[in-house]
């Protein structure tokens, strides 16, 4: 099978394959061979699951370039939330692929609600809520299956009443009537011995199903019951150790095969053992009273505590989901905790947000500071991932239950983040809001009472500020403020402060010089990423290492900043990084820009496109835009005009973006290559990247912009000419 998979990506995907196959053998479950193995090695596992869904993207978008495709998940459900999260992926891709995605669930699945809002926004989705099945079909289904249908119309008609569209309620009947010996199997049908139009048929089918479990010997029911208590799958081993803690101990020997054979449950090649439908676990465990599943939940904890050993993330959840069952809160509280915390090692956010949505929820209200805590290190957990918006609500609403006395440093703290929230969404007027606001608080403290977490407070606010007046290209504010905290800084910051102010520094060089970077600013941002051996907090040093190559990019050498840039996205990706995310990726397509390798540019394109989308950060899927446009004007595509006006659409108000450029030379040839030369739209185009706010090219190429700017009328074409062959040569087009 790994063989036959590895082929056809081979064959698919051509060299771009060594770097698919080992996340799709992976996603499928399959062994993994060793020369693909580095590449998983080291992953969290959110990170190795992105990849994982970035390769089944990659995978079906080449698919479907040749011929349609229909993908089909069945019982999504059921669906842990790695597979959600697949669905997910691949729906964000739907508009650009010839691929229908189709998806089988309940309609009252609250974990599978919020997916299909988000799928079916837009024109690119729908829902489609199906029916039960009608008579005629169920009556069909009948004749297909029991031999006495046609000579027994009455229980014909009773089961089409009782099943009320079903399905699975007229399967589940047909076993029961071969466990009670009414029924035999005949070429693949059942046949009822007897007046068929005299047997009892149960009202619904939780009713039928437990008529099922009520037929088994009385040892059977209990080991069932038991064993719902697990879960939908459970090891034999520990069934047994349950089974010991109970007076008097069940029969066990031969139950389970017995089980088996029922077809209540099912063998599993590893020897565990599972439920045949989830229904039948639902109705073995309700069928026990709510205080016998408490007393057995309790039971199930304690074994685990006993047996303990090196706590594991899935070992401490599995305790807190059982404490949380038998109505120990406080425990299972704490027991969420450890498993965010166990969870956030590995870099397992999801994980960790859904460990501390139960923590929260779970704590007494009387530890008021610890639930603050609880929820505020869940909306930092949101930013860090990239759900901006969900970040920001809950930092509001704990600004909004805090009392006074909790003191200015805390609140100014959560005005703070909201404003972080704002900055990748490039909503600048908000953030700049949210700051002031934090400053205020701040300001109102008395100065004797400025201790270090006031100066920690304050000194995070004006790094933050910082960031906004870099990204909205004021400079000279920027300039006048770094010279204010400089002092303050070296006085009352710590390592990692002093460290995000100079990387602040840098980044006010870049803007200074224009985007053409010089040797020394290099070097600078080399020397704060040495600073980084003292710092824990890997998202700082993410940040800063994207910064070296940023500087390495606008130095000219590429070949380095591409190294550099892949080596951040790997670290970016490990650790969830969503902003740092998305930057790596629209760089890594701007260097495959410039060595003119359009497989790259567009791979790299779609997913800053994807990861903006996701971040909500129309910017970033401007350039992502502007970048695809440029591989479908190398690859004389038809696209390109579309992609131009999507990339100008996104970036219109983002005029202080200074690299306009990713998209004006693109739009500047097509202005030039139609048949009659639109020069006044190409005069616009290079006046726009002649603006101060933009970077300045290499210098060749500077000079043939700024000449065309100032070209007179009759020698405009002649300069815009000179200024596309000078900008092809050096790699902007």
């Amino acid at each position: 099978m790994s063989g036959l998979l590895e082929d056809f990506l081979h064959d698919l995907l051509g060299d771009r394959a060594r770097h698919v196959t080992p996340y799709m053998l992976r996603l499928c479950d399959l062994p993994v061979p060793p020369e693909g193995r580095p590449l998983l090695d080291d992953l969290s596992p959110e990170a190795l699951r992105q990849r994982m869904w970035n390769a089944a993207a990659e995978t079906l978008g080449a698919a479907s370039r040749s011929r349609p495709i229909v993908v089909v998940f069945e019982d999504l459900h059921w669906a842990d939330p790695s597979s959600i999260g697949l669905v997910r992926e691949l729906g964000r891709h739907v508009r650009s692929w010839s691929i229908l995605i189709v998806l089988t669930t309940r309609s009252n699945s609250a974990r599978v609600a919020p997916l299909l809002d988000e799928l079916a926004t837009g024109d690119a989705g729908a829902i489609v809520n199906l029916k039960p099945l009608g008579e005629d079909v169920v009556r069909a289904l009948m004749d297909e299956l029991l031999v006495t249908s046609d000579r027994a119309p009455l229980l014909r008609d009773r089961i089409v009443a009782k099943a009320e569209g079903n399905p699975f309620y007229l399967i589940s009947f047909l076993r029961s009537l071969v466990d009670d010996g009414l029924g035999v199997v005949r070429n693949g049908r059942v046949d009822v011995d007897g007046p068929a139009d005299d047997l009892d048929l149960p009202d619904s089918l939780h009713a039928l199903v437990a008529s099922r479990i009520d037929s088994v010997d009385a040892a059977a029911k209990q080991v069932l019951r038991l064993a719902s208590v697990l879960g939908r799958s459970f090891s034999r081993e520990f069934l047994g150790r349950l089974m010991e803690t109970e007076a008097p101990r069940p029969e066990f020997d031969g139950v389970l095969d017995r089980l088996v054979t029922r077809q209540l449950l099912d063998s599993e090649s590893s020897g565990d053992y599972k439920f045949s439908h989830a229904v039948v676990r639902e109705v073995a465990y309700q069928d026990m009273l709510a205080s016998d599943r408490r007393r057995l939940h309790g039971s199930v904890a304690r074994l685990l505590a006993a047996n303990s050993v090196d706590a594991t993330e899935q070992s401490v959840a599995l305790l807190a989901w059982h404490h949380e069952h038998a109505h120990q809160s406080r425990d299972a509280s704490r027991c969420y905790e450890i498993a965010a915390e166990l969870a956030q090692r590995t870099h397992a956010n999801d994980e960790a947000l859904s460990y501390l949505a139960a923590a929260t929820r779970l704590a007494d209200t009387s530890e008021t500071d610890r639930i603050l805590i609880l929820r505020e290190h869940s909306g930092d957990l949101q930013h860090l991932v990239g759900r901006f918006e969900l970040a920001a609500d809950q930092f509001k609403s704990i600004v909004e239950e805090i009392s006074p006395d909790k003191g200015p440093v805390m609140a100014a703290r959560l005005f703070r983040k909201m404003a972080r929230t704002f900055t990748p969404r490039q909503r600048a007027p908000d953030a700049l809001a949210k700051l002031k606001e934090a400053k205020e608080i701040l300001d109102r403290q008395p100065a004797r009472l400025r201790g270090t977490p006031w100066w920690n407070e304050y000194l995070e606010s004006e790094l933050e500020l910082m960031w906004i007046l870099y990204m909205n290209a004021r400079s000279e504010e920027l300039a006048v403020l770094a010279h204010t905290l400089e002092p303050e800084f070296h006085a009352h910051g710590n390592a990692t402060q002093r460290m995000n102010f100079h990387r602040s520094l840098i980044l006010l060089e870049l803007r200074q010089q224009r985007f053409r970077v010089g040797p020394a600013t290099v070097s600078r941002a080399a020397k704060v990423l040495d600073e980084m051996d003292v710092i824990d907090d890997q998202t700082v040093v993410t940040f800063a290492m994207f910064g070296h190559a940023f500087t390495l990019l606008w130095s000219g050498q590429i070949e380095q900043a591409d190294i550099r840039l892949r080596e951040v996205l790997a670290k970016a990706t490990r650790i969830g990084d969503a902003e740092r995310t998305v930057l790596c990726l629209t760089y890594l397509a701007v260097t495959a820009r410039f060595r003119n390798d359009t497989d790259n540019a567009r791979a790299f394109a779609l997913a800053a496109q994807s990861a903006a989308r996701r971040n909500r950060s129309p910017m970033y899927d401007g350039v992502a835009s502007a970048n695809l446009a440029w591989v479908a004007w190398r690859r004389g595509e038809e696209d390109v005009a579309s992609l131009c006006d999507e990339a100008t659409r996104l970036l219109a108000t983002y005029a202080n973006y200074p690299l306009q450029w990713l998209l004006k030379f693109v739009e500047l040839a097509r202005s030039l290559a139609a048949d009659q030369p639109d020069l006044p739209g190409a005069m616009a185009t290079v006046q726009v990247m002649a603006q101060p706010s933009q970077q300045l090219l290499r210098a060749d190429v500077q000079e043939a912009l700024e000449a065309a700017a100032s070209a007179e009328s009759d020698g405009r074409l002649p300069a815009l000419h000179e200024l596309m062959r000078v900008a092809t040569h050096a790699g902007y087009l």
